[in-house]
Parts: structure tokens; C-alpha cells; sequence
């Protein structure tokens, strides 16, 4: 396999964003009977993706041989309106999901790498992100320098100081 080639993601790269998305909500399969359009339009979910593209969004997309193959994301949210990963205002959170056939092939490191240098330059000063305790991209989370600073019986919440 090739090396994923890494991109800023655009307006045009919604639809890859989502399936990232959905991808990540779906890790386990307990939404197995859920399509996708179901999943990204509980009000949970879509907060995550309407409006893409809005000041302080950051995005990347990974391709192989010119397919997408994955995506990740930060994105702010306000203490009125956020998701589980929320550290405060100034720290957006991350998404990040890999197509299954290329996970375990670097695809997920090159994204956080890419995304972390993209924030980096626009100023942010940290990302985070939620994971379920049990869901092995948490290990990928740690390798990429995401340190946790919250844990409950089965979430964690990490941070990524940049």
C-alpha cells in the first residue's frame, strides 16, 4: 500500500468529513442497524458537521490512490452547545475517522499529524477528543501526544497541548 496523501479538506470535502464521522460514531457497531444518514442527523451528531467551514474550522482528508480514505477535524463549540470531548471555548474537538479496510496502516497517524500542524499554524493552542475506554484508537491517540485528563468508567477525554 502506498502512503496516504494528506490535504486540506474544503467545503467540497463535506461529504468525506461526515462519513469521518460516522465512521468514528460506528467504531463498535452498536449503531449497525442505523444508516448513515440516520446517524448524522441526531441532534448530537450533526452539530459536529452543519455549517462546515465556519471561522476556527480545520479539516484534513487522506487519500490513496485518489480515493478518500479517511478524514479528521477540530472544530469549537461553546459551553451551551458541545460535544463529550469539550475542554472549554478556545480548545476545539476533534473527529477523526478511517475507512475499516485501511485501518492499522497509518492512515489515522498521518491525519493527526496533519491536523496538529494545521492548528498549530491557525493558533490554536490545544485539540481534544472523547473515546470510549475500550476502543483501540485510543492508542493511537496517546502516540500522537493526546494526554488524558478526564476518565469515567467508559469514556476518556484527552488533550493535545500544541
Amino acid at each position: 500500500m502506498s502512503d496516504p496523501t494528506i490535504r486540506t479538506a474544503t467545503a467540497a470535502d463535506l461529504p468525506s468529513l461526515k462519513r469521518a464521522l460516522y465512521l468514528a460514531a460506528v467504531w463498535r457497531g452498536e449503531r449497525s442497524g442505523w444508516s448513515q444518514d440516520r446517524v448524522l442527523e441526531h441532534d448530537y451528531f450533526s452539530k459536529y458537521w452543519r455549517g462546515w467551514g465556519r471561522p476556527g474550522d480545520i479539516g484534513v482528508v487522506a487519500e490513496v490512490a485518489s480515493a478518500v480514505v479517511g478524514a479528521a477535524y477540530a472544530r469549537h463549540f461553546t459551553r451551551d452547545d458541545h460535544g463529550y470531548g469539550f475542554v472549554d471555548e478556545d480548545t476545539p474537538e476533534i473527529t477523526i475517522g478511517v475507512e475499516p479496510e485501511q485501518r492499522g496502516r497509518g492512515v489515522g497517524t498521518a491525519l493527526l499529524a496533519a491536523l496538529a500542524t494545521a492548528a498549530r499554524r491557525a493558533g490554536v493552542p490545544a485539540l481534544s477528543l472523547s473515546t470510549e475506554t475500550d476502543n483501540p484508537a485510543r492508542h493511537l491517540y496517546a502516540r500522537a501526544g493526546y494526554e488524558v485528563i478526564e476518565e469515567s468508567t467508559d469514556a476518556l477525554v484527552m488533550i493535545l497541548r500544541l
